[in-house]
């Protein structure tokens, strides 16, 4: 069965928490969104970048990991979709060193794509609660689109 790429996207991140306990879900999405924004599906293999994110993110949250346990990760998420036995990957093997060597230069690509992107860049995250950074939004938003919003909200 299909699934398309946004789908795949939105489930990786668990996935791969719960698979390898990584600590940097919410950040691998963000860059995967964020990264997908602007570029195309069709251009860019979806599971590589959502490899390449996770390490990426695992790196920005201070929990790095090799980039052999995210392609085991990956290796083994993909081989219990398609009903396969769970093998191990050999890290001396072709396979491996091509696996890995897209992972790097996916992060790479990543690294150097979202350099034009100011919210990697701010420190707002840490100044502030996620709940008033959400505030914010809605009123730069709302008051954008010259939107009311309500006085006494419930």
């Amino acid at each position: 069965m299909f699934r398309a790429p946004q789908t795949y996207g939105q489930g990786f991140g668990p996935k791969t928490s719960r698979t390898s306990e990584l600590r940097a879900t919410t950040s691998s999405q963000v860059l995967f969104h964020c990264f997908y924004y602007k570029k195309s599906f069709v251009r860019f293999n979806v599971k590589r970048v959502a490899a390449s994110c996770v390490l990426l993110a695992s790196k920005q949250e201070e929990t790095p990991r090799k980039a052999g346990h995210v392609l085991n990760v990956f290796h083994r998420m993909e081989c219990r979709k398609e009903n396969l036995p769970v093998e191990h990957l050999d890290s001396f093997s072709e396979k491996y060193s091509e696996l890995k060597m897209d992972l790097v230069t996916t992060e790479r690509y990543l690294l150097k794509d979202m350099g034009s992107y100011a919210i990697l860049h701010t420190t707002l995250c840490v100044q502030f609660k996620s709940e008033v950074i959400a505030c914010g939004v809605i009123y730069a938003v709302a008051r954008r689109f010259n939107v009311l919003l309500p006085k006494n909200p419930p």
